[in-house]
């Protein structure tokens, strides 16, 4: 039983790391940040990219997106900052 403890945070960090270099649905970046060129946030009543990318495809300034799932905050942009690792992130840009 002990040595399964010691396997599952490598198992779980393996699956992160395989996860962050994937696209989701939309081009969604899971498990990357756009740090940066911030024009607003809120905070989301579920965790769900699509009401994130939703959200700046209403607004004609926003050019990307970054959903922080720790506290379902939503990050609008008004650049494409540099994508960065960050497993708490979802991130995306908008194509007009």
């Amino acid at each position: 039983m002990k040595k399964l403890h010691i396997v599952l945070p490598f198992v779980f960090s393996a699956a992160v790391s395989i996860q962050a270099a994937y696209a989701g649905p939309d081009n969604w970046e899971f498990g990357m940040d756009r740090p940066g060129g911030d024009i607003g946030s809120f905070i989301q009543p579920i965790i769900d990219p699509k009401l994130c990318e939703n959200h700046c495809t209403g607004v004609p300034t926003c050019k990307a997106w970054a959903l922080r799932i720790s506290d379902r905050r939503c990050f609008l942009k008004s650049t494409f900052p540099i994508p960065s690792i960050n497993n708490n992130v979802i991130s995306g840009v908008v194509g007009r």
